[in-house]
């Protein structure tokens, strides 16, 4: 098992983790759908060319580029774009103007990881309570991770923080969460007055033992409210959060560890308080042959457990993929158990994704996209290797089924983003997607004749590697904005 956690850290070691809304913010709700409605440019702005660069911002360190291995995240209130870069350095920045308005490094950074040479800082994408104007980042250094709380407008640290996390777990006392030997990858979850982080295994000679954990930490006191370990599983989505659509429930996807895990390669239910935190399973769902597949690397927690508003036969749906070329489609309040007896999965719906060669199939990192139309509407997929973007039709009765299947000339890498929909008003959708080639892409995401119509998206001065892996655009009304190497973020919006 121990050969192929390496690999999987070989293939993941940067991990881009972001926000994701639906909802009057681009970060306000946690449903993973890929669906961002009234937010972002339009439909017609794309059509008619006027879509243009509105700005850069790069900072640099001794003349190096910043790394920003997590997505930018709002404050609409203060017109405000907020950043975690990986040498643990914060920056506010006007979302107008792409002014510098404050930084500052919260600690030391830990060792360097891979394609974080500067070091492994945030990874994970803030959480923000809008009524306090308070941020929440996880920041690691030499020492491990601190949860720090800070003045959204100063980057001031909140009187009573950091946090130190570390500790036993509530679910196996005998279980140590030492976050030295951890990431903490996925976008961090505000959920009830409790931050909510989800963490997997280390990075190359830091491996020491690969669990994944969920740490509750009351945002208003700073008590860690539960250490809940996996028992031997990580989770890292490819950097997509935790799921939640009540603030009594949790949902996630693991994968990458101990096969005798009861959690490895599953989709769980957590429950919730804001008392205890989270601390009990309520559900899990499990692939009838998951031990194969977690033995050839093919397990399902490349991606997120997404909460699409689809309402299949009257259950709603959970859709959820992975390195095993299946998607999986879920009942929301019964995941489907596990049904190795029975050789067979207990679920809504399954299918599987192209075949790349020799049986083997194209992998899913971070998520889905999709694109509620009342009782019908449509799932997006961008699966790596092979060139392509599937749009699946739904039907309440019949479920998904694949309409269009783009030609695309390049192979999508490793590394490059998952796709969204905005539309404004519930109409006119447009797709997005980072790739980590061609940098941000876009779509008329409404398919006619069995195809998808590209748009136009401006490009800045390119690089052989236009961003870093698995970013997502963060969305502001009639404005979107990326992380680039060459930019550091870019601000795209209508040309004035």
């Amino acid at each position: 098992m121990v050969q192929f956690i390496l690999a999987f850290l070989a293939l993941s070691q940067v991990v881009t983790a972001f926000t994701l809304g639906i909802g009057k913010r681009d970060s306000e709700v946690y449903d993973n759908s890929g669906f961002v409605p009234n937010l972002g440019p339009k439909l017609s702005t794309l059509e008619k060319g006027k879509l243009g660069i509105l700005w850069n911002f790069n900072p640099r360190k001794d003349n190096v580029p910043e790394e920003f291995m997590s997505t930018p995240i709002l404050h609409t209130a203060a017109s405000r774009l907020l950043l975690g870069s990986s040498t643990n350095t914060l920056y506010s920045i006007s979302t107008d103007t792409g002014r510098l308005l404050a930084s500052r490094q919260l600690r030391p950074t830990s060792f360097p990881c891979g394609d974080m040479k500067l070091g492994v800082g945030i990874l994970g994408t803030p959480a923000i309570d809008e009524a306090t104007r308070t941020g929440y980042v996880y920041a690691k250094g030499p020492d491990g991770y601190y949860l720090h709380a800070f003045d959204i407008r100063t980057l001031a640290e909140r009187k009573g923080w950091p946090v130190k996390i570390d500790g036993p777990a509530t679910n196996s006392p005998e279980q140590y969460l030492n976050s030295t030997n951890l990431l903490q990858r996925p976008q961090l979850n505000l959920i009830d007055g409790v931050v909510y982080a989800a963490f997997g295994g280390g990075c190359g000679d830091h491996l020491v033992i690969v669990s994944g954990w969920v740490v509750g930490v009351s945002a208003s006191t700073g008590k860690v409210l539960s250490r809940w370990s996996t028992l031997g599983s990580s989770i890292w989505h490819a950097g997509a959060g935790m799921s939640s659509d009540r603030p009594d429930r949790l949902f996630f996807a693991t994968a990458n560890g101990d096969e005798t895990s009861p959690y490895e390669g599953a989709v769980v239910k957590m429950g919730l308080s804001k008392k205890y935190g989270a601390r009990e399973v309520k559900d899990s769902f499990r692939p009838w042959n998951y031990t194969a597949m977690d033995e050839s690397q093919r397990d399902i927690g490349a991606s997120t457990a997404a909460l699409t508003s689809f309402v299949l036969r009257g259950r709603k749906t959970v859709v959820s993929g992975g390195k095993n070329g299946i998607v999986h489609v879920l009942d929301r309040d019964k995941l489907g158990g596990y049904g190795k007896e029975e050789k067979r999965n207990k679920i809504l719906q399954e299918w599987s994704m192209p075949e790349v060669k020799d049986g083997v199939r194209a992998r899913l990192f971070y998520g889905v996209g999709s694109w509620p139309r009342g009782k019908s509407g449509y799932l997006y997929l961008r699966p790596l290797d092979v060139g392509t973007v599937l749009v699946y039709e739904f039907d309440e009765r019949k479920g998904f089924k694949l309409v269009v299947k783009t030609e695309e000339a390049d192979t999508t890498l490793l590394g490059s983003g998952a796709p969204f929909v905005t539309a404004d008003n519930g109409k006119h959708g447009v797709l997005w997607t980072i790739d980590l080639k061609k940098g941000l892409l876009a779509w008329n995401a409404t398919p006619k004749d069995g195809k998808l119509l590209p748009l136009v998206v401006p490009k800045p001065k390119s690089s052989d590697t236009w961003t870093f892996k698995f970013q997502r655009p963060a969305f502001a009304k009639d404005k979107i904005y990326v992380v680039s190497r060459e930019g550091g973020v870019i601000a795209y919006g209508p040309k004035k």
